[in-house]
């Protein structure tokens, strides 16, 4: 019973920390495509403004990573970490196809032609 429970409470740590860090990452993206968008496109041009967006939305998915595995006391096994990691993707891909379709009323078949304004790279 100590062994499962324990595997359970090790889990459901990585499914905490796995949601939370999709719910931190989505948000922190959301307001720099915001930005990106609004800012940066009109000035700089497509291209250039993912540029400059790539480093930050990264920097901040790693740091936000770091602060709830330490936080949350997410251990380094392999198996917990694929779990967090996962789950922070799985919700992340749901989370931007329901805003592709939703909001911008795309349909599912061309929503990934929808997320590459450069066909050709």
């Amino acid at each position: 019973m100590g062994i499962g429970r324990s595997y359970g409470n090790l889990m459901g740590n990585a499914i905490r920390a796995g949601f939370l860090y999709f719910v931190a990452v989505f948000g922190i993206g959301f307001v720099l495509g915001t930005i990106r968008v609004l800012v940066l496109i009109p000035r700089l041009g497509e291209l250039v403004s993912t540029f400059i967006e790539l480093p930050i939305i990264l920097g901040a998915a790693w740091i936000v990573c770091g602060l709830l595995v330490a936080r949350l006391h997410v251990l380094p096994q392999w198996q917990v970490r694929l779990t967090m990691g996962g789950i922070a993707f799985g919700l992340l891909m749901v989370a931007e196809l329901a805003l592709l379709s939703g909001c911008l009323a795309v349909r599912s078949r061309n929503t990934l032609q929808a997320t590459c304004p450069y066909p050709r790279l």
